[in-house]
């Protein structure tokens, strides 16, 4: 047993320590791909894809933007989730807004399965094709002279933009979005042709549906605006009925209903909700713990015998849901088996299996502290088998149900942002039928952190929300 766990243990380590922030260099010159055991992955300033770089995305990296933080991308960028398992970009202090993606390329680019939170894609004279994101609380898709973009299946909510369109010579196509609660949907400024195409898309409760300033008429036909009275459809777009030197917005004829379109899948909401829910950069997403390890035991007061028991080993597993912070409640499993014998007279075993609704309180906790001491309370029931063997009678066996309490204190040492080492002693009363069994434990627990639900760590590792 003991080989066993050390080497689960080892493995567990080897396996987290893989993962850790990274700082990446302000420049990539070649082919670089970004993956979840590395990340988050630290944007401070300006890093800039150069143009002999390319730089890859995996699903399930993080990439976290410092205020006003940009990737200035001059070479290639492919930001690839996937849909249960998306890349985030999202601000480094939960709450700054950042400058995001930045193009100014040759190169095609592209964003898709993405969460975008506070930022922004800017183009300026590049081509992206944007699919499949969740774009929410940020500036939004920003097209300046000479871009040519593909915007298709993404959800645009909360945003200031959905999408901003400003200059000559720019291409695009708004397809198959929706954009719910913007500012402005889609605006368009300052072009001088038709330069594209918005269709079959959705929009509801945005503050204006379509901005159109430029000279030009806008192709804006088969959208669903919100509304089936074309006097509400107008109500929500800008065009030449308000600014006589503007163009037209040619929305008609109009979907009377909303189409089906692709939105954010359960994996994507469940992140979002985390994050938004970081109020402050010393808060954390609630987290969830499990754990196993080894007990080493030491009765003292079995009131059915006369003598100690050996010195004998347990094994014990928890599972916790961290509260605050600092207040963790879950369930805790222990196993201990307690033996005693009189020479060739009889032997006598006691097997206790006690499940615990326990609490555990940090002493001084704070976040980024690698050592923290603990107080711990459990109480629950225990399933108690009793055998004795000896010469003169018959072995025999019994088994009953007992009142199982427990409490202790110990040390957390978090090897890693989620991997920790417990070391306690606590001390165990189970009492039932045949008496009171009490007996002091010595733990050692490896421990396992993923933010909930089963996310390792925000880094995108297990299934699905």
């Amino acid at each position: 047993m003991k080989k066993a766990f050390i080497a689960f243990s080892l493995l567990i380590l080897a396996c987290a320590s893989s993962f850790a922030e990274t700082i990446p260099p302000s420049s990539i010159t070649k082919a670089e791909v970004w993956e979840p055991k590395n990340s988050p992955y630290i944007i401070d300033g300006t890093l800039t894809v150069e143009k002999t770089g390319f730089l890859t995305i995996y699903p399930g990296t993080v990439v976290k933007f410092k205020p006003a933080a940009k990737i200035f991308i001059k070479g290639a960028l492919y930001s690839k989730g996937d849909p249960k398992n998306p890349v985030r970009m999202i601000p480094y202090d939960n709450e700054s807004f950042y400058d995001g993606l930045v193009f100014e390329s040759r190169y095609k680019n592209t964003i898709e399965f993405t969460i975008i939170i506070r930022g922004a894609i800017t183009s300026r004279g590049s081509q992206l094709s944007v699919t499949n994101n969740y774009i929410l609380n940020s500036t939004g898709v920003e097209l300046y002279h000479y871009s040519s973009a593909l915007i298709k299946d993404n959800y645009f909510y909360n945003d200031t933009y959905g999408v901003y369109i400003e200059g000559k010579g720019i291409n695009y196509t708004i397809g198959q979005n929706t954009f719910n609660n913007n500012r402005f949907a889609v605006y368009i400024k300052d072009t001088t042709a038709p330069a594209g195409v918005i269709t079959k898309n959705n929009f509801f409760k945005n503050t204006v549906n379509l901005t159109n300033y430029s000279v030009a008429d806008v192709d804006c036909r088969d959208n669903y605006w919100g509304y089936g009275e074309e006097a509400a459809v107008q109500e929500f777009i800008y065009d030449k009925k308000n600014n006589e030197k503007a163009g037209r917005a040619v929305y008609a004829p109009y979907a009377k209903g909303p189409y089906q379109l692709w939105e954010p899948p359960d994996a994507f909401i469940s992140l979002v909700r985390i994050y938004l829910n970081l109020k402050r950069p010393d808060q954390e997403p609630q987290r969830m713990s499990i754990g196993g390890g080894l007990s080493g035991i030491m009765p003292i007061t079995p009131s059915s015998l006369s003598k100690e028991y050996k010195f004998g080993l347990g094994a014990d597993a928890d599972f916790y849901l961290n509260l605050n912070g600092s207040l963790l409640g879950g369930l805790e499993f222990q196993s201990i088996t307690l033996e005693s014998s009189n020479g060739d007279i009889y032997d006598h075993t006691i097997q206790t299996q006690s499940f615990l609704l326990s609490c555990v309180q940090y002493i001084g906790y704070k976040k980024n502290v690698y050592l923290v001491p603990y107080i711990k309370a459990g109480i629950g029931g225990s399933i108690v088998s009793d055998q004795t063997r000896s010469l003169s009678t018959d072995t025999s066996k019994s088994n009953q149900l007992a009142a199982a309490a427990d409490a202790g204190a110990g040390f957390e040492w978090f090897v890693l942002k989620f991997f920790s080492l417990k070391l306690e002693a606590s001390y165990t009363v189970i009492t039932g039928n045949t008496g009171l069994i009490s007996f002091p434990v010595a733990g050692l627990t490896g421990n396992l952190y993923f933010d909930t639900p089963l996310y390792l760590d925000d880094r995108g590792i297990g299934g699905p929300y």
